[in-house]
């Protein structure tokens, strides 16, 4: 008998500081991770770390997105040297985690990391001739030199029994999904005879690095609301949603938001009036808030209009004219959806289905849409499938009873910097392979 642990979305960037945890760091569970190591040893299980394991996006040093394409037009971010720069940050913010699962290494223990979304670089193939991977290389000297075998990277997904294991990004909403995975470092189409390889921009990407992360340098709890789409929602209805930053959301939607097309109604052209492009938004609830606030407070109003009278960087348009030519048609839009109260893009559940169809295959785990599911209960929503959900704090606005608590009561800023709010779960998933076959088991770590 065999058994694996796995845990997804830990998302660690830029860690502790004298001054407290960064505005964009989200785990604070060190204390928690170590027990569960413990536990993994104690059952001499592998430790399979499902993808966003590290954000590489909400890593210094911070790079703007620019103006790179490959020579297919697929839109272009960073080179392999940034990327190794953003790893030595996390080392550096993230000394007792890195040092807990050495140890963990060192006496034993296995660890397979798996591609996420928002740490794709561990695959960042070298510029020079030796054609390794330097990012893993770094990594793996930064935890005492562990073999191949001790500590694996994969990049698609992983078959442990009869269990099938991916991060699920290229399973859920095209906006987080390569174009062409795994082949997803290009050569600069400006630097077309030489190896200078940059990473896809996802578009799920890019909305983190203009929209996100700037937003989460004055409340850092924003990407702990989920759905992210949501907190734009909370912000304009309790005033710390300024006119720029809403405009940064709609010129998103407006640009290259085809993946939120149950938000909004993608425009052809620039909106010239405020009032014109909030009457494009399918969400009713939120454009209700967008013209109450532009009714009823003058600042929004003239930062909302001076935002969207800007200049679009050429970058930018022709960013949107790849995103809706080569990936709008991919689009699904559940039909369900009226409001941006959305858990989950519905296509995770079907792509959950069409996997326990395949010879072999008796269980799913996912995890990327930090919303954890039982398949093992009688009201999953698949049977056999399993999502291990995050190991960062949230409050989740698409829980029924949250939201009607923030609708009965003020609900001012300062409230969501009180941590009480949030819950951080810490899921897992234990799977069991024996000669009887493989099991799964959704459980949660202890947290004091």
């Amino acid at each position: 008998m065999k058994k694996y642990f796995v845990i997804s979305d830990l998302h660690l960037n830029m860690g502790r500081s004298s001054g407290g945890l960064h505005p964009l760091e989200d785990f604070d569970c060190d204390d928690q991770l170590a027990a569960f190591l413990d536990l993994v040893s104690e059952n001499n299980g592998d430790l399979i770390l499902n993808g966003d394991w590290l954000d590489f996006l909400q890593l210094e040093p911070f790079v703007e997105t620019g103006d790179y394409w490959s020579l297919e037009g697929v839109p272009l971010a960073y080179r392999v040297g940034v990327a190794l720069k953003k790893l030595a940050t996390c080392l550096d913010r993230h000394t007792r985690h890195f040092g807990d699962l050495a140890a963990f290494l060192k006496r034993g223990g296995r660890v397979v990391v798996m591609q996420g979304n928002h740490d794709a670089d561990w695959f960042f193939p070298s510029e020079e001739e030796s054609r390794d991977f330097p990012v893993q290389t770094a990594l793996r000297k930064a935890l005492g030199s562990p073999d191949a075998e001790a500590l694996r990277f994969v990049d698609t997904s992983i078959r442990v029994g009869t269990v099938h294991i991916e991060h699920g990004h290229q399973q859920c909403e095209p906006l987080n999904a390569f174009q062409n995975h795994p082949g997803i470092f290009h050569v600069d189409r400006r630097r077309s005879l030489t190896r200078e390889f940059r990473l896809e921009l996802l578009w799920g990407s890019r909305f983190v690095i203009e929209f996100f992360n700037p937003l989460e340098e004055k409340y850092h709890f924003a990407d702990n609301l989920k759905p992210q789409e949501r907190a734009l929602w909370l912000g304009i209805r309790n005033g710390w949603v300024g006119g720029k930053t809403a405009a940064g959301f709609l010129r998103f939607l407006w640009g290259v938001g085809m993946p939120l097309a149950a938000v909004a109604e993608v425009l052809e052209a620039a909106p010239t009036e405020p009032e014109a492009l909030v009457e494009r938004l399918r969400d009713e609830e939120l454009k209700a808030l967008f013209i109450d606030r532009m009714q009823n407070d003058r600042e929004f109003r003239r930062e909302l209009r001076e935002a969207l009278d800007a200049p679009v960087a050429e970058d930018e348009n022709q960013f949107r004219n790849t995103a809706r030519s080569e990936m709008g048609r991919e689009v699904v839009v559940p039909q369900e959806v009226t409001t941006l109260g959305i858990v989950r893009d519905r296509r995770e559940l079907r792509q959950a289905r069409e996997l326990l169809k395949e010879a072999g295959v008796t269980a799913v785990i996912f995890g990327h849409t930090h919303h954890e599911i039982d398949g093992n209960t009688s009201g999953a929503p698949v049977p056999g499938y399993f999502n291990t959900g995050t190991w960062t704090p949230s409050l989740d606005l698409a829980d029924q009873r949250v939201r009607e608590r923030l609708r009965r009561q003020d609900f001012p800023l300062v409230a969501l910097g009180d941590r009480s709010l949030f819950t951080s779960r810490l899921a897992y998933a234990e799977v069991t392979v024996s000669g009887d076959g493989s099991s799964v088991e959704l459980k949660y770590a202890p947290n004091p």
